[in-house]
């Protein structure tokens, strides 16, 4: 069972009046303004991926679990549409469980991924006012050496997941024109963390609930299908069919996602495991929670290496 299930049920409750406004969707950001946030997510792969050390030791894992407590400030306006944000790691945590052949190797490896993020990285976003995540660098890392920076940039894949539950993209405009619903095309959560990049397409469709003061409730649903760029006898190795439902907390006077959440899951198509002569599934969970300015940081999980099951 995947550790953070819950996750997905465990938004902040709001009382059950219907949602009668439509508009005022749009994030507000000033110069300086902070915001702090805990984000977490587990994947667990249909395929395994890459989780090497810097030196000497490599691994392959399927399930990867990233906690992370960050501090995100608006640095700058990018044109009159977006917002370049800086977002510091003020902690972090890596868990992963490894291939068989990989015991006791994940445990080294994950306390050094947690330090890298946690002493010497930053998340550089550029966040529309719409709320769509155009743009999500991991920066500060070493990219010296190919090695180096191809651990980076499965860092960084893994941080996607972990902050892409704020990729909500609001209704154009910031008004659903009373239509109390509306479709996103894409988005992070639609991403496989893999060195060689994404293909698929996918629409979720955003219902307007419950209200409480100015808090919103969004529910979603959406399916799509998601695959590695990498070929196997000239087509994508794995294409996964994968659904997922979700729901987020708006807060229409702060102009930002309180709480945000989704659970995806997946199965490999028939023509993937025909090429593989495998069958392979997919999951993730991911929860994206503000936190009060002046709230201790939470208590996160000590990295290491989960035991296989």
């Amino acid at each position: 069972m995947m550790r953070n299930t819950a996750w997905v049920v465990l938004l902040s409750s709001l009382a059950a009046v219907p949602a009668d406004a439509s508009e005022g969707f749009a994030w507000k950001w000033t110069p300086g303004q902070t915001r702090r946030f805990v984000a977490k997510a587990e994947v667990v792969l249909p395929e395994a991926i890459e989780f090497n050390a810097a030196v000497n030791i490599d691994a392959l894992v399927n399930t990867v679990q990233l906690d992370l407590v960050l501090t995100c400030a608006a640095l700058d306006d990018v044109g009159k549409t977006a917002w370049l944000i800086r977002c510091d790691i003020d902690a972090a945590s890596v868990r992963a469980t490894p291939n068989p052949q990989n015991i006791h190797r994940v445990e080294k490896v994950a306390p050094e991924w947690a330090a890298v993020l946690a002493d010497q990285a930053w998340i550089e976003i550029v966040q529309g006012v719409d709320g769509k995540l155009r743009q999500v660098d991991l920066k500060g890392v070493d990219t010296r050496i190919n090695r180096l920076r191809r651990i980076g940039e499965m860092m960084r894949q893994l941080v996607l997941r972990a902050i892409a539950p704020l990729d909500v993209h609001l209704p154009k405009g910031g008004d659903d024109r009373g239509a109390g619903q509306w479709i996103q095309k894409g988005g992070l959560a639609w991403m496989l963390p893999s060195l060689t990049g994404t293909l698929g397409s996918s629409e979720t469709r955003w219902q307007i609930g419950t209200r409480a003061g100015d808090r919103v409730l969004l529910a979603s649903s959406a399916k799509g299908l998601i695959a590695s760029s990498e070929e196997f006898n000239g087509q994508p190795r794995n294409t996964i069919a994968a659904q997922m439902t979700g729901a987020a907390v708006w807060d229409a006077v702060d102009g930002a996602i309180v709480e945000s959440s989704y659970k995806m899951t997946g199965t490999v198509t028939a023509s993937s495991v025909q090429a593989e002569a495998r069958e392979y599934s997919y999951s993730q969970v991911a929860l994206v929670r503000q936190l009060a300015s002046d709230a201790p940081d939470p208590q996160l999980e000590a990295s290491g290496e989960n035991a296989i099951r």
